[in-house]
């Protein structure tokens, strides 16, 4: 593990916390074309919002084949710490710790973000389909 490798992490953390900007813009949108009850506009931007979902999925598998790609298990298992934001930048080399700084500021933020566009997304759904909200069902 290297600079260069870390700054390829937090690159594809931050398209990765582009596309939560996007999904937080549409879901927005959508509250607003629920409170107009314009559905043909709503649905347009429930699936965009779900092709942005799946573009952000498709980062996270890259973050992992990058993670899994590491030869050294203790490399492996730092940089899953930074990942769930379980490690700070100091468990790492000083050379590295810019580029850490970087992956645990991403993550920071999408995770903050993602907590929002849930919320917002909960709310909107119960809204929506009362009793029969995805989030009132018992998993």
């Amino acid at each position: 593990m290297d600079d260069k490798f870390l700054l390829e992490v937090a690159k594809q953390l931050q398209g990765r916390y582009g596309c939560l900007q996007e999904i937080d813009q549409l879901t927005r949108e959508t509250e607003k074309a629920f409170s107009r009850n314009d559905t043909v506009a709503a649905r347009i931007f429930l699936k965009m919002r779900g092709e942005i979902m799946e573009r952000a999925d498709s980062y996270m598998e890259r973050i992992e084949k990058l993670v899994y790609s590491l030869e050294d298990a203790s490399e492996i298992r730092l940089l899953e710490a930074l990942l769930k934001g379980r490690e700070t930048a100091e468990a790492l080399p000083e050379e590295y710790r810019p580029e850490a700084v970087m992956i645990i500021s991403a993550v920071e933020r999408s995770r903050n973000l993602l907590a929002k566009v849930i919320l917002k997304d909960r709310a909107m759904n119960s809204r929506i389909t009362g009793k029969e909200s995805f989030y009132s069902l018992d998993v």
